[in-house]
Order: C-alpha cells, then structure tokens, then sequence
C-alpha cells in the first residue's frame, strides 16, 4: 500500500490518539477530531494529550482540530474512535460532507442501547451508504498508553472483502504493530462488545479476592458465552479463539489499565456505581453494553449466565458476591 496523504481520527481520546501514533507511519499527516478545546490546544501546542496520554510524545505530523469538516476534508481514510453510544449524533453531519468512495474504519467496541446495532451497522445507516463495502473494523487486544508508545501489538482488521481487508491492513503495519486481514465483521464486533461485559465480572472476583482460579474459570466460562452470542448472531466461531476474541478478552479481564476491570473491581470492593464512574475518568464501555446483550440474549433465547449477573449487579442493586453464588449454584450441565 502507497502512503496516503491524509488520515482522520475522529476521537481524542487515548485510543484516538494512540492510532492517529500508527497511523502517522502510512501518511504524510494525521488530523484528530474532538469536541475538547484544551484537548485540542494540548495536542497542537506541545504535542501531548494533556488529558488522556500526557507522556507520550505525539508527532509533528499529527493535529487536531474542533471543526469535523476540516477533519475529513481531503482525507483518504477516515478512523472512528468514538464511544458507541455517541456514533449516530457525532457522525450523522458526515453524511453530507463525507464523499461515499471514503473508506471508514471503525474502532467502536459496544452496541448501541437504543437500537441494538453494533457500530459498523451504526456507522452505515447514519452516512446513508447503501453498501458496507468501505467499512472496516479495526479491534483486538490493545490497551492505548501500550500501543502508543511503541509496544508490540497484534490487532484483527475486517471487512466483506478480503482482498480489500488485506490492502487496507497496512495502514496499521508498523515495527511494533501487527493487523491481520479478516471478513467476520459481526464476529470481532461481537467480540470486541461482550469482553467487557464479562472483563465486569473478572474486575469483580479481583475485587472480592477470590483467586485466581475463580479469575480463570469466569474468562474461560465468558468465552464460551461470547462464542454462543456470535454464532447466534451469525459469526465464525473461529473468530473467538483469535485476537478479536480469546485475546482482547484475556487483556481486558487481566490488565491493570482496563477500565471495564477496574469497574468492576469497585463495585465489588463496595464503592458506588456513580463514584466508580467518576474515579475512572473514561467511558467503561461495558456498562452499556450489559444492556443491550441481555435484551439481545432474552429477545433470541440465548443463555447468558455471566451477563445476566452482572447485570443484576449493574441495574437491580444485587450485591456481587451474591451474583458469584448464583453462578456457583446453577444446576449440572455438560460443559460443551
């Protein structure tokens, strides 16, 4: 792949920031879009994100601005990293300005609360595109603060078309960056949604200090949940045991920077959903996305044991060591 002139981030946050850090490899610049005008100052003026990312260096070559046109103006690819609640409002102007030939890669990991569509279908109905075929989706296990400052990451990179998947790839090749081409579009952002929900629940046997076996059967057991959602939604089920699945769910459920975990580590330490929020500083994703997992599951008949619990803890003020015993105290079935 030639390098391109331009690339657009729409986000400013870390994982924004992180891939506009990749990205800039493969262009002769990188503009990020945000609605925060100290964010955008900080990343013009000393080229740091004072907010999300302040130690790592950013380019000379990226820039950000408060003006989505400007953002998207001239760009050959344009790279979503924005909450998935926030898609339909944030994009919905790029649908008059954004020429329908521009590829658009989304980076969105949840599912919408209102409708139930995962952010490749958000993304398409809100630019009025009548194909798919130019988007793509960008997930896998990758914490922002890592890949930013140059840690080897390995990402899954998908679209309808192999062919086409495998070209736009390379954007994301770096030394330190891996993207592996893939077609199960439904499958990664499956993938990418439910991992958190189940990264609540791992946060929360870290939070009761229960082990880590406990800690190994819940990522075992949410595997095996996440698998059973996909294939029912229609996606490969080997795309769970890749990097979209298997490998962002260990991350997530492990790592000490996943906001979804740390989340759920307060809650189970007894601190208040609303001052759990506020100490995290970031969208948890996960929270969300329990919702509209559950609703998806009931409405399809799908058993969801881990999710329902957490949503339990979530929404109807179950204390978590009571969702652990519910869990626990299932009756007898085969594994598989």
């Amino acid at each position: 792949m030639k390098k391109i002139k331009k690339a657009a981030v729409l986000g400013l946050g870390s994982w924004g920031t992180a891939l506009a850090s990749v990205v800039v490899h493969h262009a002769d610049r990188v503009l990020i879009w945000g609605r925060d005008a100290t964010t955008v100052r900080s990343i013009n003026e000393t080229k740091r994100n004072g907010h999300y990312l302040p130690e790592v260096p950013i380019d000379p070559r990226v820039g950000a601005t408060l003006d989505l046109a400007e953002a998207v103006g001239d760009a050959d690819v344009v790279i979503v990293a924005l909450p998935t609640q926030a898609l339909a409002d944030a994009l919905a102007p790029l649908k008059k300005i954004l020429p329908a030939s521009i590829p658009v890669v989304s980076t969105s990991k949840g599912i919408c609360t209102k409708t139930h569509r995962f952010p490749t279908a958000i993304i398409q109905e809100t630019l009025g595109r009548p194909s798919s075929d130019d988007l793509y989706v960008l997930s896998g296990p990758s914490f922002a603060e890592e890949t930013a400052n140059g840690v080897p990451t390995a990402l899954v990179f998908a679209n309808t078309s192999l062919e086409r998947a495998t070209e736009w790839a390379h954007l994301f090749f770096t030394p330190t960056t891996r993207a592996y081409p893939g077609v199960d579009i439904i499958g990664v952002e499956v993938a990418g949604a439910v991992k958190n929900v189940i990264a609540l629940a791992a946060g929360a046997t870290d939070g009761l200090a229960l082990g880590t076996n406990a800690r190994s059967a819940l990522i075992t057991r949410g595997l095996a949940e996440i698998t059973r959602f996909g294939v029912a939604l229609g996606a490969d089920p080997m795309t769970f045991l890749g990097l979209a699945g298997v490998g962002d769910l260990v991350l997530t459920c492990t790592g000490g920077l996943s906001r979804n975990r740390r989340l759920g580590v307060m809650l189970a330490e007894g601190i208040s959903m609303e001052e759990a929020l506020e100490r995290l500083g970031q969208v948890a994703e996960g929270v969300p996305t329990t919702r509209s997992v559950k609703a998806i599951a009931n409405k399809l008949g799908i058993e969801m044991p881990i999710t329902d619990q957490v949503h339990a803890v979530l929404f109807e003020r179950k204390k978590p060591i009571d969702a652990l015993t519910t869990l626990m105290t299932r009756p007898i079935h085969p594994e598989h």
